[in-house]
């Protein structure tokens, strides 16, 4: 059958296990979201009744990681009206090239 997402095909699996069981691992594009259903033909899942598992940081991988800590980093900012980080990036862009080009005058400009 179909599958409802894409996935990635050279990180999907499948094993057999003790000669009864197939093991099949499926790693999806988007490890945030949560499938209606494993395959597209069978009824689908209410994904709001799901109670996932706390977590902590320390158990994620490094990429994921360094996502979640980003958006905390960002929701914490943005609680104290201080820029994200993205805007700290364009921010400091800003002032590069306004260091780099004396010459140009930016008091009036809006920046967004």
């Amino acid at each position: 059958g179909a599958l409802p997402k894409p996935i990635q095909l050279d990180e999907s699996t499948w094993t057999v296990e003790d000669q009864t069981t197939v093991s099949i691992h499926l790693e999806k594009v988007n490890n945030a979201e949560w499938w209606p259903h494993v395959l597209s033909h069978h009824p689908t899942i209410d994904t709001t009744k799901i109670q996932p598992e706390n977590s902590k940081l320390s158990d994620l991988d490094g990429e994921t990681r360094g996502m979640v800590e980003k958006m905390m980093y960002d929701q914490r900012q943005k609680e104290m009206g201080k820029p994200t980080s993205e805007e700290e990036g364009k921010m400091e862009m800003l002032r590069k090239f306004q260091a780099q080009h004396p010459e140009m005058d930016f008091s009036g400009a809006k920046i967004s």
